[in-house]
Order: structure tokens, then sequence, then C-alpha cells
């Protein structure tokens, strides 16, 4: 959860920069660099785990529930355009 709100504001710090700014770049090299540990986190390790310990009827209704939220978040989803302040 922590790191979905990090990625979340560096997204919005970036929507909120000139993409001609000097440090737009930079900023977007450490979003790309948090989001790919993340998802290599997710898909490497916890997923994995979850797969060896969970019935087949719990990875059904987690994808399912998955899928819905997903769904929902992406209509909901909103640009907040928010300067971080470094």
């Amino acid at each position: 959860m922590a790191e979905h709100k990090q990625i979340d504001d560096l997204l919005g710090d970036l929507a909120a920069r000139d993409m001609a700014s000097s440090g737009w770049l930079r900023r977007f090299d450490k979003l790309k660099e948090k989001y790919l540990h993340h998802i290599k986190e997710e898909e490497q390790e916890q997923f994995v785990a979850a797969e060896k310990t969970l019935s087949d009827a719990d990875l059904k209704h987690l994808r399912s529930v998955f899928e819905r939220r997903k769904r929902e978040e992406k209509s909901e989803a909103k640009i907040t355009k928010k300067l971080k302040r470094t």
C-alpha cells in the first residue's frame, strides 16, 4: 500500500510539471525505478507465494475481486497535479 501511494504521488508530481523542465526526466527515472521494483516484488515473490498457499477457489475469487476493483478504480481515476517539494 505504501509503495502504491509513493507511485501515485510521483505520478501527480510529474503531471504537475512541465515535461521540458530540467528535473522532469530525473523524476520520471525515479518513478520508473520504484514502479519496476514494485512489480518485480509482487510478481516474483508475493504472487508466487500466494499461489503456493491459496486454494484454486481462493485464487479464482481473488482474481475476480481484483478485476472488479481494477475496473472501478480506472473508471474513477483522476489526475491530481501536485508538486512534490524536493
